[in-house]
This record gives C-alpha cells, sequence and structure tokens, in this order.
C-alpha cells in the first residue's frame, strides 16, 4: 500500500506540496527509510534516500533539514551527482581535505577534516557533530579557545544559542571553569543582532556599557532597549553616532531618553546622508526642542522666524547643496516649503554638489548659465 505525505512525521518541517500526495514507487524507499526519516536520522547509507524523500515532498529550507540531522561518521558522507545539485553538505562531511575560511585572517586555507572538523561545525550550529569531534579531537583544542577567532565566537556570529551553550559545557567538563566572555564577544553578538545571545552574555556576567556605542552604530533597536532596561548610560555623543550611521530605530530609544543632542544635528545629519534621522529630527522639532537659544527665542520673541526660523531655512539649504544631499534637498524643497532661487544661490558660497546642482536646473529652479559649472 502506498504512503501519502501526511503519514510521514512532518514535525516543525514545513513543506509546498499537498500532504495527500501519494509517495512515488520510484524513490523505491523501504519501510526502514520511511522510519529513519520519521525518527530524523540520516546516515551515510540512507542520505541519498533522504534528499531524495525531502525533495519530493518539497521541504522548505532542505539543505538545513539534511544537515542537522546528520549522524556524525568517520566515513564520509557520498551525493549522487543529482543530489549534490539539490543539497551542499559541509565539506568536512564529505572530504578530507579542502578550504576552509578563517574569520580571524578574513582568509582561506587549505585544511583537513581530523583538523577543523569541530570549527567549521560551530558555524553552522551543528551539535552533534561539536560532541563528535571534540571526542576525537578533530580541531577542539586548537579553536575552543583561541584568541578571538575561536569556537564560541563562531557560534556567537551564527546565532546557535544551544551551540554556545554546549560549548561552555565541553568546555568546563575539560577545564573545570566556565569560559570566560569579554565585550569581544558582546560585541559580536550585537553586530549579528542575535538578542538572545547578547542575553545570555550578560546572565554570564558580561558589562554592556563598553558596547552601547556598537549597539547604536549598528541600529541594534532590541540591544539598546535591553541595554537601557539594565540601567546602563548612553554616551555623551550617542545621538551623533546614531545620525551619522543612520540608526534610526535607536534614535527614537535616545529621543525618548532625551539624550544630550547637538545644537547643529540637522547639519550634521545633511553632512552624513542621513536622510531618515533628518526627516525624523525636522517631525520632532528638535531644532527647537534641543535647541535651548532657539527655545528661549520661540517662547519670548516676537521675531523668531526672522531671526532663528528663516536663517536656520538658509543654512539647511547651503548644507545639502555643499555636501550634495540630493535627498535632503529635495526633502526641504518639497515638504518644508522652502524656497531656493538665483538670489538664494547667489548667497550659498563655495562648493556646490554637482547632482544638486543638475536637480536645481532640471526643475528651473536656479539658471543653467550662472550655476552649471558651479
Amino acid at each position: 500500500m502506498l504512503m501519502k505525505i501526511k503519514e510521514l512525521n512532518l514535525d516543525k518541517i514545513q513543506i509546498s506540496k499537498n500532504i495527500d500526495t501519494v509517495i512515488p514507487k520510484k524513490l523505491k524507499l523501504s519501510d526502514q527509510d520511511f522510519d529513519e526519516f520519521n525518527m530524523r536520522i540520516i546516515t551515510t547509507e540512507n542520505i541519498n534516500k533522504m534528499i531524495q524523500l525531502a525533495n519530493f515532498i518539497e521541504i522548505k529550507d532542505i539543505k538545513n533539514f539534511i544537515i542537522h540531522n546528520t549522524i556524525p561518521s568517520k566515513e564520509y558522507y557520498k551525493l549522487t551527482e543529482e543530489n549534490k545539485k539539490i543539497v551542499k553538505l559541509p565539506l568536512f562531511m564529505t572530504d578530507k581535505n579542502f578550504l576552509y575560511y578563517e574569520n580571524k585572517f578574513n582568509f582561506e586555507f587549505q585544511g583537513t577534516r581530523d583538523t577543523v572538523l569541530c570549527y567549521e561545525a560551530s558555524k553552522l550550529g551543528l551539535d552533534k557533530w561539536i560532541v563528535f569531534g571534540h571526542r576525537y579531537n578533530y580541531g577542539w583544542f586548537y579553536y575552543i579557545d583561541r584568541c578571538e577567532d575561536n569556537m564560541f565566537n563562531n557560534s556567537i556570529i551564527g546565532g546557535h544559542l544551544t551551540t554556545l551553550k554546549l560549548l561552555n559545557k565541553l568546555y568546563k567538563n575539560d577545564t573545570g571553569k566556565e569560559f570566560v566572555f569579554n565585550s569581544y564577544y558582546v560585541d559580536s553578538a550585537i553586530v549579528s543582532n542575535k538578542i538572545k545571545i547578547l542575553k545570555y552574555l550578560h546572565k554570564k556576567g558580561c558589562t554592556l556599557q563598553q558596547s552601547i556605542t556598537t549597539m547604536i552604530e549598528h541600529n541594534g533597536y532590541n540591544e539598546l532597549k535591553f541595554a537601557q532596561k539594565l540601567g546602563y548610560k548612553m554616551p555623551s555623543d550617542s545621538i551623533d553616532i546614531a545620525v551619522r550611521c543612520e540608526a534610526l530605530n535607536c534614535l527614537k530609544i535616545l529621543d525618548k531618553l532625551n539624550c544630550e543632542c547637538p545644537w547643529d544635528i540637522l547639519d550634521r545629519a545633511i553632512k552624513y546622508g542621513s536622510i531618515y534621522c533628518f526627516k525624523y529630527i525636522i517631525s520632532k522639532n528638535w531644532f527647537i526642542e534641543k535647541d535651548l537659544a532657539a527655545d528661549i527665542l520661540f517662547k519670548n520673541s516676537k521675531n523668531f522666524e526672522e531671526e532663528y526660523l528663516n536663517p536656520l531655512k538658509f543654512r539647511l539649504l547651503k548644507a545639502a547643496i555643499s555636501y550634495d544631499s540630493l535627498e535632503c534637498l529635495t526633502f526641504l524643497l518639497k515638504n518644508q516649503k522652502m524656497v531656493i532661487n538665483d538670489d538664494v544661490m547667489k548667497k550659498i558660497r563655495g562648493l556646490k554638489g554637482r547632482n544638486c546642482i543638475k536637480f536645481l536646473i532640471k526643475e528651473k529652479l536656479i539658471s543653467k548659465k550662472k550655476f552649471l559649472f558651479h
């Protein structure tokens, strides 16, 4: 009797094919093959059949399904030419000698399975292979705690929390103590946007203060929110960093915390080409609220527009043109109703951005003859 897809163990896998589809005889699958698929047992003997079945039922992310269910073996996995087109296995599963990449040197090296298996498995979060490599020392002692570029860092970059915990457990079994993490590993978690890893490192005693800047630079909203809840202080230049790196999500957090803001933050946003932060700052009226002098004028002077707002508009137009920030310029003209013409352009001294000049000429806002070669 033929089996339908729905009779398989489909737990924790996503497929595209209709579950009422009959699995064809041409796949030549035995009852043992079905049992091993259901138990997620992929061996050097059945891997080609498992790939064919997984491909037939159209498992999404088939490569991940296959490699994470392989059983570690000293024998090499051998795929048919057809299956090599479907799944590319890590080279330590299929070859004795191969090229592998080391983060520390940003370079590929010739390695052997016996020397780099653990290192490569830690990149992919292959826990069973790590246990296997640890048992036979397939690169375990060399790569487990090598300065910075090691298996711990690989698992952090890959976001493999269970692997990170496994490495720490095995390390403790070997040395009698847990691995000591520092800000380097915290930064790796932030750059990789792995909040669950960051929380684990915090529980292991890592301080986050030295890494606040890294959070902002990489627009790590969840990471910065986590640090803020723990009571960490924001650096004095946080606003500038957020704008420079176009970290809008972090900028919003810093805004709520009422962090110190440079008086010329709009000019800086133009200089950095941070259009989203630029728009946000204008929408929040920071040029008044976070500029003490402007705030005083706004509340007490009847000539606020003449004394502050108009000079500010001119300054921003000048900055946009000087830094050739076309996005900021178009936003100022179209959304903030700022006016520019030949008379205004004459007042802007110094270098002028070619793209901005071409745009203004195209829109017939300035004269071609006067400003094309400025």
